[in-house]
């Protein structure tokens, strides 16, 4: 049984939480890999395992009725799940790129909710995760301090205000080796056909 360390946390969208992790299994058609960034994750971080959390608040970006008929069911997420950072993939910015990449792997997403996030950027980065689901279970207190900022990547602190470096252990990845190497070629392969991919930041 793998064992890692984990100081930090990721929290995006409920919905995207969902669709990289339960949703996996729930809606495998569209299992969803990556999620939209303005920048690269700090190099210091490459490696890091990230506990997966969900934002509270209402989405920002207007979802499809697929992804609305998915956000009504949505229960309180559990922290249950892990990511590391497997690739960026720099790409150019457009409505076409978001509209081939929305039907299979970004489907609760309307297509210009992605293009709108970037907010007239023409450069931007889909960041591909492995996601793994874990035997233990975390203290949500360890999130408090981090959920009251605006950053998406914040660290576990205890009620004292120190960091907290937690040892958890993998119970399996979401998606198979070659099930995820399917699908990220996939999304490259998409990418470069349209002209848009940039670059691959491993």
């Amino acid at each position: 049984m793998e064992t890692l360390k984990i100081r930090q946390a990721l929290r995006d969208e409920q919905i995207n939480i969902f669709m990289m992790t339960e949703g996996i299994s729930a809606y495998p058609k569209f299992a969803q890999v990556f999620l939209c960034k303005n920048k690269v994750m700090p190099n210091k971080q490459k490696g890091v395992y990230y506990l997966l959390d969900s934002k509270k608040s209402s989405p920002a970006f207007e979802m499809s009725d697929f992804g609305n008929s998915i956000a009504e069911q949505l229960n309180a997420p559990q922290l249950k799940y892990v990511a590391r950072v497997d690739c960026h993939l720099k790409i150019y910015i457009s409505k076409d790129i978001f509209a081939d990449l929305n039907s299979d792997y970004f489907p609760v997403w309307k297509p210009e909710a992605p293009y709108s996030y970037f907010g007239g950027l023409d450069m931007g980065y889909l960041v591909i995760f492995r996601v793994y689901e874990i035997n233990d279970s975390v203290d949500t207190s360890l999130l408090v301090k981090g959920r009251s900022g605006r950053n998406p990547v914040f660290g576990l602190y205890d009620s004292d205000g120190n960091q907290k470096e937690l040892t958890i252990s993998i119970k399996a990845p979401v998606l198979k080796d070659d099930e995820f190497l399917i699908i990220k070629q996939d999304i490259i392969h998409s990418l470069e056909s349209n002209g848009a991919l940039i670059q691959i930041i491993n």
